[in-house]
């Protein structure tokens, strides 16, 4: 809704229109209507956009905000529209990452690393969680007449929350958010016309949400969170001009544990504009899963593939004959002895004449 009502203000002379799964059924069906004869510019909605039963009289450009929160199904449906595609994302995954790290860049990627005028760096502080410091922290961002959001990993934990601040703090207008909300909507909505104080929220709240007098953000059991949400709700709070703060509290882990190395990642990589070098950071510690498979993290598989193989693997495949047909063989070999066996071995196939007149120009979804 947010990116619709942007449009709407920003392109008053083009027809926008939205579809997603609240409107009336009557309204899905005018959209798509409309959709399939021509009688909409831009259309805003979920990726049930890309339904079979949703038709474009002709498609053209293709934008997909928050890319990371896509599985590699649903981008080759994207990549099956024949339109141009432009792929967002403030946290790239770390597939993603690791594909721009090979020497050409298998994926086009371009950071905009300068910040709006006047943006402050939100200051991070990760610390062991004190109630007391809650408190603080809230009286301050309420003694300018700012807003807080207050995250929590899970839904059972909001109403404890909210109950805990309103014990310690007396008369703070308090408002709650989570996905099994009908209304979450408007509870949103209220918070953002200033009704409430704080909003205690899961992560819910991690897309979507532009409140300027929000500068403050509280997460509790933030070691339970990844990098990728760390950053987005970190996103969350800083969109003016006064300075944000953000506090990832922890039920004091170890010193030298991985879920504490993880939350300092966010301390350490605070700069405007940090996202790209978040993601590599998360591409380290999570490894950047199966080249030509479905997995976008890890290195469990014995198809997996580590940052310095993914430069000589994917330029090997790309200037194969067949590209599509050498994924596939490199796959296969891949695991079968696993990626460096198959990266010393492997050769790719080579094509009879016929295959060559029909060899696709398509490359492989990497």
């Amino acid at each position: 809704m947010q990116h619709y009502r942007s449009l709407l203000v920003r392109m008053s002379n083009v027809r926008i229109r939205l579809l997603v799964s609240d409107l009336k059924a009557s309204e899905k069906a005018a959209t798509k209507r409309a959709l399939s004869e021509g009688d909409v510019d831009v259309l805003v909605g979920t990726s049930a956009i890309l339904a079979a039963n949703v038709t474009f009289a002709s498609l053209g450009l293709l934008v997909v905000d928050e890319e990371q929160l896509f599985g590699v199904r649903e981008k080759e449906t994207l990549k099956s529209t024949k339109a141009d595609v432009l792929l967002l994302s403030a946290t790239p995954i770390p597939r993603t990452s690791a594909l721009h790290a090979t020497a050409d860049g298998a994926r086009s990627v371009s950071n905009l690393a300068t910040p709006p005028m006047g943006r402050l760096v939100v200051e991070t502080c990760v610390c062991e969680r004190n109630d007391e410091q809650v408190v603080r922290a809230v009286q301050l961002e309420l003694a300018r007449s700012g807003q807080v959001l207050y995250v929590v990993p899970w839904i059972e934990m909001v109403q404890c929350e909210v109950e805990l601040l309103r014990d310690r703090l007396p008369g703070l207008r308090l408002e709650s958010a989570h996905g099994e909300l009908s209304d979450l909507a408007l509870r949103i909505d209220a918070f953002r016309r200033g009704e409430a104080d704080v909003l205690v929220a899961t992560t819910v709240i991690e897309c979507g949400i532009d409140i300027a007098r929000a500068n403050t953000i509280i997460y509790q059991d933030a070691h339970l969170l990844g990098l990728s949400q760390l950053h987005q709700l970190r996103g969350r709070v800083g969109r003016g001009s006064l300075q944000a703060y953000a506090y990832l509290m922890h039920p004091g882990l170890e010193q030298g544990s991985k879920a504490l190395n993880r939350l300092n990642v966010m301390q350490e990589e605070n700069a405007l504009g940090s996202g790209f070098a978040i993601s590599r950071r998360d591409l380290q510690l999570r490894g950047a899963g199966s080249l030509f498979g479905e997995a976008q993290k890890g290195s469990s598989s014995r198809a997996s593939v580590e940052v310095s193989q993914y430069q000589e693997v994917v330029q090997r495949v790309a200037a194969a004959p067949d590209a599509i047909a050498a994924a596939a063989s490199f796959a296969n070999e891949a695991e079968a002895t696993g990626v460096t066996n198959a990266t010393s071995h492997w050769e790719a196939p080579t094509l009879s004449g016929s295959d060559e007149d029909a060899m696709s120009s398509d490359v492989p979804c990497v």
